[in-house]
């Protein structure tokens, strides 16, 4: 019974007068998603990613406007191509990688965001569909640790984020929305379930203290990164995607202006 009250409770968000759009999400995710909080938690748990679809199918035009609305009135900085993994998809589109905010800023835990440019976007970090979730994959004591936006044009090798540092004593995970309709063949996240826990199996496919090199799963297993055993999440605007910092994660044949923001959310042991 309470597994259940907490589900209705995600899918019925404080209503927004000014927005209008908030109760209507009730029914739409209430349909395409059968799964209580204790479901979500233990597929997440266990396989390091999840979808809940149509969680803010009500609100996403809106949603969808603010985001470009904070790339064009905010400078965002690009991938530095020496340290990143990705390549473009198509060079004449620009840089393979925008983002706000910068590097810098999310390194030295300056708490202004990507959601927090916006009054229009700023209310997610609280909303309870988005808090309950969290609460539920990573326990009570979880908080609420920043927010990036990102404008792909580009393909990226199979990583984990904690690329190239130690991997963390937190529990870490992003909660991430795909403003673009996307799947295998559109540059849709690509995980390998499981990597979320740490063990030989993992470090027989991915170290982060081997530095790993674009190519290099290719390189040993004779076979295209693309072609890796791996869950492809396909997902609708609307949709929210889960994965665990840990996770290891592509994704490949994406067009040139894939729009995507994510909430980061920490457990501290």
């Amino acid at each position: 019974m309470r597994a259940d009250r907490r589900l209705r409770d995600r899918l019925r968000p404080p209503r927004r007068d000014s927005e209008g759009a908030a109760e209507a999400s009730s029914a739409h995710a209430a349909a395409d998603s059968h799964a209580t909080l204790e479901q979500h938690a233990a597929f997440f748990r266990t396989f390091g990613a999840l979808r809940v679809p149509g969680l803010f199918a009500a609100e996403i035009d809106a949603i969808s406007h603010a985001f470009d609305d904070v790339f064009r009135e905010h400078p965002a900085e690009e991938a530095d191509p020496r340290y990143s993994l990705h390549r473009p998809k198509d060079p004449e589109c620009g840089a393979p990688r925008r983002q706000i905010p910068a590097n810098a800023a999310i390194q030295s835990g300056d708490p202004y965001g990507f959601i927090e440019r916006s009054e229009a976007l700023v209310w997610l970090k609280d909303d309870r569909r988005v808090t309950d979730l969290a609460h539920a994959l990573l326990g009570d004591g979880c908080r609420y640790d920043g927010s990036v936006g990102n404008i792909f044009n580009s393909y990226i090798y199979w990583h984990s984020d904690y690329f190239r540092n130690d991997v963390s004593s937190q529990r870490q995970l992003k909660l991430a929305f795909y403003l673009d309709e996307l799947d295998g063949g559109s540059g849709a996240l690509r995980v390998m379930p499981g990597t979320n826990h740490l063990g030989a199996y993992r470090e027989s496919i991915y170290d982060e203290a081997r530095s790993p090199d674009p190519g290099e799963l290719e390189r040993r297993y004779g076979v295209a990164e693309d072609e890796l055993p791996c869950w492809t999440i396909a997902s609708k605007p609307g949709d929210v995607v889960v994965f665990d910092n840990t996770t290891l994660h592509a994704n490949f044949n994406g067009g040139s202006h894939r729009r995507m923001f994510s909430l980061q959310f920490v457990q501290e042991w």
